[in-house]
């Protein structure tokens, strides 16, 4: 085996080429410098490595630019016939396209422990971190900055006496003798033919590619030719590459490259050792490149990939082997893997990065590590939202339900930028699980605000658990202050309003029958943020959007109805089945005291407007309408008291609804006295006996429901 040539590239001093010099000369190191060069003509180490005998060259990159400047590298290793490229203090940064033109040749030395604090000051950046201890790396060269294959690392501690400059002293004199030693043995394990016969010169380019394999064609022709333009050969696939050669781009067929045309109905076309190692390689792995080397495999550089449209094909209601023919095997294949090598590999998955693809080329003629990493982490999270989609799609598909306790797989599509949260400072956003759509039309109005989405949720309870009736709800932070029934709109609504106009003022607005231009001008007396009906007479969306433009008039629509309650907290996620339970019946409960069948219209009202109420919920309730309603309050007395509060002369000859047990008398007491004639309430407290005694000791006639309805 013949003694490795070297070529020594210094951009300083110079310390680690004259120690490695002196290796050489003494034969410490099996290894002949061809010659050293130099970014600059000021250089202190070119003129000791004259001094040790070494052939010196400059290269001009302020003068004559980078990519000049390393074309004159390259021309220097073809003409001296170096075997290897040794990185000793130089401060250029390589370009991608020269590293992988010598890919595997090229070595160096790090003052620190990589991973931990590349770039120019590794010394100063590890001081700075206040670290313990660092080091030296040696390392192969890759396409990013102080990246690749590590060769060999030792560590240097920090001691409590050191200053920066004794740290720096302390490693720059392990590099000097980590750096031979590691090379020797890197030689050693390397060796080279002793007939270097018509070995190819190393300075061959290895054109790079870009893959391309899209359902989408939108804007692909146009990145097609601007990835062509920078240099990249265009491989591609079926209608990918029919589309791209018809608009006049350059196309490798994926069969060139493997030898083996798309089966089994074009289900397989990409998935196959050479373009899948072609992406996954790891460029300047000595094992990953003679794998490439014994099975002929080109590097993919570029992975651009969009899904076969499987969710649209749901939503169109396809039958179930169609929407199966939808669930893309391979592009997913292309993308997870063009992803997981992100080092060295961009993929691209949106659209929408197409432009900037082509605008990192145009300034940077290459990809930086941190947009790979932007767009890898697109990547996967846009298969593994596909993968979600399938599953929720096929679930749909099959009958298959989505069981509280299974693990979740749940995917969210923007349905709506908001403008803020809660508040200003938070930004905040409505989602949609794929293949559902909003549960309404917005027909007027403004934008829908988080605030108004929130008061939405109970509104479209009540206008659900109230549809059997004309009824009206009315509800103010996100809990109602007035629900009714009416032969009319006009006579739910009046009615709903008058249990607590106060309250209803700024609040939103539900019906569930088609609201008439009489109704609808009695709306307009009020300030409201949102009306919402199942339908509208003929001129009534029109006039409430001259009348009260900015009130938001939405037209309620079937759509999206969750089995399950997803509520996100610093503990995690709850889940739990969105359902209430069955309505009373008077056969199932038991009625305390007199019974009141005749009462029963009233407190199966109250018992839904509880039911759809913040807790603690005390509800009364008087001729189908609520009079009173007492929500969100920490103590069952002060909900009843409020309750009572708003109902004023009309608690007498009411009905109560209460959403959880008594736990004591004293809330059937306040009934009695307030004049309520008959209550609902679910039992369940350790002392129901006494409750329902002193009821019955008042004349008050309570039902025994047995179900809660908290709402927290």
């Amino acid at each position: 085996m013949r003694t490795p040539r070297i070529a020594i590239l210094i951009s300083g001093t110079g310390t680690n080429m004259v120690a490695l010099m002196k290796a050489a000369i003494t034969g410490e190191l099996p290894a002949e410098v061809t010659f050293v060069g130099s970014d600059r003509l000021s250089a202190a180490g070119l003129e000791k490595a004259a001094a040790l005998g070494a052939q010196t060259r400059v290269f001009f990159y302020k003068r004559d630019g980078r990519d000049a400047a390393e074309e004159a590298i390259a021309k220097a290793i073809d003409e001296t016939r170096s075997d290897w490229i040794v990185l000793a203090g130089f401060m250029r940064v390589l370009s991608p396209k020269f590293v992988r033109r010598f890919k595997g040749r090229i070595i160096n030395i790090h003052p620190a422990l990589l991973p931990l604090f590349p770039g120019a000051h590794g010394i100063r950046d590890a001081w700075d971190a206040g670290v313990k201890e660092t080091g030296v790396t040696v390392h192969l060269v890759d396409e990013e900055v102080d990246h690749g294959p590590i060769l060999a690392q030792r560590s240097v501690s920090r001691e409590p006496s050191d200053t920066i400059e004794t740290l720096e002293a302390k490693i720059h004199a392990v590099e000097h003798v980590l750096y031979k030693e590691t090379l020797k043995k890197f030689f050693e394990d390397n060796p080279l033919p002793e007939d270097r016969g018509e070995e190819t010169p190393m300075g061959k380019f290895e054109t790079r590619k870009a893959l391309i394999s899209v359902w989408d064609k939108t804007g692909v022709l146009e990145l097609a030719k601007g990835l062509a333009a920078h240099g990249y050969e265009i491989v591609s696939s079926s209608g990918t590459a029919k589309h791209l050669e018809e608009g006049g781009v350059k196309v490798t067929e994926v069969v060139d490259l493997t030898g083996l045309p798309a089966i089994l109905g074009g289900r397989v076309k990409t998935l196959h050792p050479t373009i899948m190692g072609g992406i996954l390689a790891r460029r300047g792995l000595a094992a990953d490149d003679a794998d490439r080397e014994k099975f002929n495999i080109p590097l993919i550089d570029v992975v651009v990939c969009t899904l076969y449209p499987f969710e649209e094909t749901a939503k169109s209601g396809a039958e179930l082997d169609k929407l199966i023919e939808k669930i893309d095997i391979g592009g997913v294949s292309l993308i997870r893997a063009a992803a997981k090598n992100y080092f060295h590999v961009a993929v691209v998955t949106e659209i929408a990065d197409y432009a900037r693809v082509l605008d990192e080329l145009e300034k940077k003629q290459e990809f930086t590590l941190e947009f790979k990493q932007e767009l890898a982490l697109k990547a996967f999270k846009n298969t593994a939202s596909y993968d979600a989609v399938i599953y929720r799609g096929l679930c749909r598909e099959l009958g298959v339900a989505d069981e509280v306790m299974d693990d979740k797989v749940l995917p969210l599509r923007q349905e709506q930028k908001l403008r803020y949260g809660e508040n200003p400072h938070q930004q905040a956003g409505l989602f949609l699980p794929p293949l559902e759509k909003r549960p309404f039309e917005q027909l007027s109005g403004k934008e829908l605000s988080y605030n108004n989405l929130l008061d939405l949720d109970t509104l479209l309870r009540g206008c659900s658990i109230f549809q059997d009736r004309c009824a009206c709800t009315i509800v103010k932070h996100t809990t109602p202050c007035g629900t009714a029934y009416g032969e009319t709109p006009l006579e739910a609504f009046e009615k709903a309003l008058a249990c607590d106009p106060v309250s209803a003022f700024g609040g939103i607005i539900g019906m569930t029958r088609k609201v008439d231009l009489e109704t609808a001008k009695k709306i307009t007396e009020t300030f409201f943020e949102i009306l919402a009906a199942p339908d509208f007479e003929d001129g009534v969306a029109e006039y409430m959007k001259e009348k009260k433009p900015n009130l938001r008039v939405l037209k309620l629509v079937p759509g999206y109805a969750p089995t399950l309650q997803f509520t996100g907290n610093r503990c995690g996620f709850l889940v739990q089945e969105d359902k209430l339970p069955a309505l009373p019946q008077q056969a199932e409960g038991k009625w305390h005291g007199t019974p009141r069948p005749e009462l029963w219209e009233d407190i199966i009202f109250a018992w839904k407007t509880a039911a759809i109420t913040k807790s603690n919920a005390i509800v009364l309730v008087k001729d189908g309408a609520a009079v009173g309603i007492g929500g969100g309050f920490t103590n069952r007395v002060d909900a009843a008291e409020y309750a009572i509060k708003l109902a004023g002369d009309k608690a007498k000859g009411s009905v109560m609804a209460s959403d959880a047990f008594f736990p004591f008398p004293d809330t059937v007491e306040l009934a009695h006295k307030a004049g309520v004639i008959a209550v609902i309430e679910p039992g369940g407290s350790i002392r129901d006996n006494q409750v329902f005694q002193r009821a019955e000791e008042l004349g008050l006639s309570l039902f025994e429901g047995g179900t809660r309805t908290f709402r927290h």
